[in-house]
């Protein structure tokens, strides 16, 4: 090699030994570094009803700046303009939204420039509680409503999807008592319910004491009470006063709330006598008959009976009464006998009053006929003579 080839090749090279026009591509290639400081923050929390995004805070940036967002992909110097916009997007719905960025200075290398952040949103806790709620006897169990606590931003149950039922844990045709009424069907995308179980009180049917009497009058014992609902039929049941009521009815009628009693034992009446009646509603379930109501037992003295009589008429003076939760009033109640100074049946027939409230969760009643309201409410309570008169007397608690 001559000396002027090689103090050629010396030239080409640099300090370093390295190729001159290789460096200069090099430095052609790399990108001017940015003095951006990108800070990006995403966004946890609860479900508020209000839009959220992500934030991202730009130190030393001009005007020119921008920043690029996408939630569909993530975003590059190829790609940022044509599948990211400079809107940052939000997220109001309960969930996990990814959240990408891109920012742009002219085509300078930015660092941390480039990357992607979550909106997290927690569903938020609403609570649906049954309403307290009652039904007779035989009824199909169906809630009054819910109370809901824990909607947010003024939403209400809207927002909700399906449909409100009910679970309990009283059967149909099952006995009175207390017993409890769970919500169930609803759903949400931004709420976590749960469902809170409320009171179901299963009361005694008092419809058969709707216009309930018992009267001898000739030959027959006439009876007639009111209709209850569902009820297939009525079992009527009577005997003398002395006796024990028949375990199989002495009648039983289906589509009447009437009956007349011309025979006992076999025999035709004993007009001199005095009696003993219930009256008891059922309702064929599965080829059994299932109790729906039933009546106090009434004693009535036949007509022709010479040493006692009945009640003919039946007042009440305070047939309404407003109470106090743990008030009490007592009933005045006053009976007309048949006659002016006849004798009525002694108290093993049954006291000369007897009381029964529509609903002993309002209002109870004792044998003397003392109201006590217990909780808010309304209800009725019934006074019954022995031979079946009967006054209601509305109670309202407060």
């Amino acid at each position: 090699e001559s000396k002027d080839d090689q103090s050629k090749d010396d030239q080409s090279k640099d300090d370093s030994g390295t190729d001159k026009k290789d460096s200069e591509t090099d430095n052609k290639d790399a990108k001017e570094q940015s003095n951006i400081t990108v800070k990006v923050a995403g966004f946890t929390g609860t479900y508020d009803g209000k839009a959220h995004s992500i934030t991202v805070t730009l130190e030393n940036a001009g005007s020119d700046v921008k920043v690029y967002y996408s939630t569909k992909q993530a975003l590059t110097a190829e790609n940022y303009a044509t599948e990211g916009n400079t809107t940052n997007p939000s997220a109001t719905d309960a969930g996990k939204t990814t959240v990408y960025y891109y920012v742009h200075d002219g085509g300078k290398e930015v660092t941390g420039g480039a990357g992607s952040s979550d909106i997290v949103i927690n569903k938020a806790v609403l609570t649906i509680t049954a309403k307290e709620t009652y039904i007779v006897v035989g009824a199909a169990v169906a809630g009054t409503g819910v109370d809901y606590a824990g909607f947010v931003n003024g939403e209400n149950e809207s927002k909700l999807t399906g449909t409100l039922a009910y679970d309990s844990n009283y059967a149909q045709y099952g006995p009175e008592g207390e017993y409890t009424i769970t919500p169930k069907g609803l759903a949400s995308v931004n709420y976590d319910i749960k469902y809170v179980a409320g009171k179901l009180y299963v009361l005694p049917n008092t419809q058969l004491y709707e216009g309930l009497s018992a009267t001898q009058e000739g030959k027959k014992l006439k009876l007639t009470w009111g209709k209850v609902d569902g009820a297939d039929g009525y079992d009527i049941y009577v005997c003398y006063c002395g006796g024990t009521l028949p375990s199989k009815p002495t009648k039983t009628v289906s589509g009447l709330e009437k009956v007349k009693i011309k025979k006992l034992l076999g025999k035709k009446l004993n007009v001199k006598d005095k009696f003993k009646i219930r009256i008891v509603a059922w309702k064929d379930v599965n080829g059994e008959k299932t109790e729906l109501a039933r009546t106090l037992i009434a004693h009535v003295v036949a007509a022709k009976n010479k040493e006692y009589v009945n009640v003919k008429k039946l007042t009440i003076k305070n047939s309404e009464i407003a109470l106090a939760t743990g008030a009490s009033e007592k009933i005045k109640a006053k009976a007309k006998l048949t006659k002016k100074n006849g004798k009525q049946l002694d108290d093993e027939h049954g006291r000369d009053f007897r009381y029964l409230s529509s609903n002993p969760y309002v209002a109870t009643v004792d044998k003397k006929g003392n109201v006590t309201g217990l909780k808010s409410g309304e209800c009725v309570i019934y006074v019954l003579t022995r031979n079946f008169i009967v006054k209601k007397v509305t109670v309202k608690v407060q």
